[in-house]
């Protein structure tokens, strides 16, 4: 990701995902997708990330990103209040 070579990160998160799911793996997975402009895919990964731990606040993130590049508005507002009922003092969701 730092490199910006994001569909490399893809390929290495994939392979990780092979060997070990976890759920800040999916939400990687999604940031990548969300700069590739796979909207879609960032939305499904997020999904993924917050099922397997509901309390997971870079999740409901790149969800609320997901959501806002979609322009479905209503949805990223709640993914966002899901991180501050989480973590009130969150930066992220602020």
């Amino acid at each position: 990701m730092k490199s910006k070579d994001f569909e490399e990160a893809l390929r290495l998160y994939n392979e990780s995902l092979s060997i070990h799911e976890e759920s800040s793996t999916y939400a990687n997975w999604a940031q990548a997708h969300l700069k590739l402009k796979d909207y879609s895919n960032c939305i499904k990964d997020s999904s993924k990330a917050i099922s397997m731990d509901p309390k997971y606040i870079k999740g409901y993130y790149w969800w609320a990103m997901g959501h806002k590049a979609l322009e479905k508005y209503e949805d990223a507002i709640w993914d966002l209040q899901m991180i501050l009922e989480i973590e009130p003092k969150s930066k992220l969701a602020n």
